[in-house]
């Protein structure tokens, strides 16, 4: 007799003869047990001694699985229990029945997914870390923008020397929109400057604010800091044109330290408004080119400036018809030129005597500025405030 186990597991000895008087109908109580993993074999029929001379005919014998408690068949664990070609039990011709023999398994192959898991986890750590690292340096930065702190622990370097404010706000759009919209867009403005600070001046510090993206700068050593700004800002606008119609930039005084970077800060927000006003969204505006309309920008009352310019300018302020419009027009002109009345009367396109009679009911509906310096004084700041006002 041979060996069960040739897979996974030795016998311990040898078969018991089955005889047809057993009690047990089949194996006897040390019938061999299957551990798991061994391939059990079918024997060939036993022959029985022939009587009377005739021909032997094959006993019959069952040969039924048997079970260790705990263990399990070759066939309960899925596999192929069919001998190996050229064994003992295949040249033995035992042949093991169709229906018994279950598919060869697959090996189940490990989880595909598990690399791009790994690749989420690690890059959503990355992540977070990020912007952890970006929430540290706008609280830093507020810090020194507000006076409240001035370490400058979390940030490798500065630019040395002295520091511009730059401040970019997106410009409200023509209608109202969602939350979710203006979210959409100051994420993308910020990003936008992000990204052209990190490649044109790698040194500067940027942080994004809920309603403004604030930058440190090193000023430029030939003092064309609105030169720099607006290329930058040109930049920025093309890489968030598409989320956000645009934004006004405002940039501050030089500030020789870090305690003066709370007044640069207030000098770039107030000509993010001022400039606005004058030029309209998407404008760059210098606090220090600002002129006379840095200290409009300080009146808080809007109605204020415009009560100045209605008792200065009367009905010109905000002309109805084409006539007022084109005194007006004419009143800017001379200013501008310090009343040169042939180089206005060019500028206009107009004759010189059309320009005279203009000039006569310009003094008979606002008072003698031709020859009163205050009252010149007056009508300029009056029509600055118009312009202001998008009139």
């Amino acid at each position: 007799m041979g060996n069960l186990g040739d897979a996974g597991g030795t016998a311990t000895g040898g078969e018991p003869p089955l005889r047809p008087g057993d009690k047990s109908g089949g194996w006897s109580g040390t019938a061999r047990a299957v551990v798991a993993g061994a391939a059990l074999r079918r024997l060939p029929p036993r022959r029985r001694k022939a009587v009377g001379g005739g021909a032997s005919a094959p006993e019959p014998m069952s040969v039924p699985r048997a079970r260790v408690a705990g263990a399990s068949t070759a066939w309960d664990a899925a596999e192929d229990p069919r001998p190996a070609s050229g064994s003992a039990a295949s040249a033995a011709g035992a042949p093991v029945p169709a229906a018994s023999v279950p598919a060869a398994p697959t090996k189940i192959p490990p989880p595909a997914g598990r690399p791009i898991v790994e690749t989420a986890v690690g890059l959503a750590g990355r992540l977070a870390r990020a912007a952890s690292d970006a929430k540290y340096r706008s609280d830093l930065m507020r810090d020194l923008l507000t006076g409240r702190g001035t370490d400058l622990t979390g940030w490798a370097a500065l630019p040395s020397g002295p520091l511009l404010v730059v401040v970019a706000e997106a410009d409200p759009p023509a209608a109202s929109g969602d939350a979710r919209a203006i979210r959409a867009g100051q994420e993308a403005l910020a990003l936008a400057w992000s990204t052209v600070i990190a490649a044109r001046a790698p040194e500067a510090a940027v942080a994004a604010y809920p309603r403004e993206v604030v930058v440190l700068l090193g000023a430029p050593d030939d003092g064309q800091s609105t030169r720099l700004v607006a290329e930058l800002a040109a930049v920025a606008h093309a890489d968030c044109g598409t989320v956000i119609r645009s934004f006004t930039t405002g940039i501050s005084r030089p500030a020789q330290s870090l305690a003066a970077l709370p007044a640069a800060y207030e000098q770039a927000r107030r000509s993010v408004a001022a400039g606005r006003r004058i030029h309209g969204p998407g404008a760059v505006a210098d606090f220090d080119q600002l002129g006379v309309f840095r200290l409009l920008s300080l009146i808080p009352d809007p109605g204020e400036l415009d009560l100045f310019a209605r008792e200065a300018l009367r009905s010109l302020a905000h002309p109805r018809d084409p006539e007022a419009a084109d005194l007006r027009n004419t009143l800017q002109a001379l200013l501008d030129t310090n009343l040169n009345v042939a180089e206005t009367a060019r500028r206009l396109y107009v004759h010189y005597n059309t320009l005279r009679y203009r000039i006569t009911k310009l003094e008979r509906l606002l008072g003698p500025f031709t020859q009163d310096p205050h009252l010149r004084l007056n009508l300029t700041i009056a029509l600055q405030i118009v312009r202001m006002q998008g009139g």
